[in-house]
């Protein structure tokens, strides 16, 4: 008796973990060869995305009275050297409105003030790229990148700082 119950209870929990292990068959869509153009009524057009104007804080244009308020505190925080309060006065308005070139250049001024030439590199750069035609403050810009490039020793980039200031002239 109690060799057929095993049998039964053998056969019982083969057929329950048969049923568990059971995959339904996986259909795969043909695979077209290497090169072959599929028919030219099932191609799918690109649908064009409409650009998004860029909104961009023109040289020239009135700063937010929030920016205004950050900038003011900023320079008193550094008149008192307490340039870390300072640049994270500046990065506050930056998270505001980065597009301001006259910002990058202020955070990359305390960042060559710190010593840290590697990131006031950077933000000299990025205020560069947001300066567009305001010829005042990519002369500031490239002004600062000639004092780090001085104080790095780093000659070839300093003679290129030099080049864009006359350019500038």
């Amino acid at each position: 008796m109690t060799y057929r119950f095993h049998c039964g209870l053998l056969a019982g929990l083969l057929l329950v973990f048969a049923g568990c292990a059971y995959q339904p068959p996986v259909v795969r869509p043909p695979v077209e060869e290497r090169g072959s153009q599929p028919p030219a009524d099932s191609r799918i057009e690109p649908v064009p995305v409409p650009r998004q104007p860029t909104v961009e804080r023109l040289p020239g244009t009135p700063r937010s009275p929030a920016i205004t308020s950050l900038l003011a505190k900023a320079d008193t925080e550094v008149q008192q050297g307490r340039l870390e309060n300072a640049s994270a006065l500046l990065e506050r308005a930056l998270r505001i409105d980065g597009r301001d070139a006259g910002l990058w250049y202020r955070l990359a001024q305390i960042r060559y003030q710190q010593g840290d030439y590697s990131q006031a590199v950077q933000l000299a750069k990025r205020a560069n790229d947001h300066a567009y035609n305001d010829r005042a403050q990519l002369r500031l810009n490239w002004q600062l990148l000639a004092r780090i490039h001085a104080a790095r020793g780093d000659e070839m980039s300093l003679v290129e700082a030099q080049r864009k200031l006359r350019e500038l002239q």
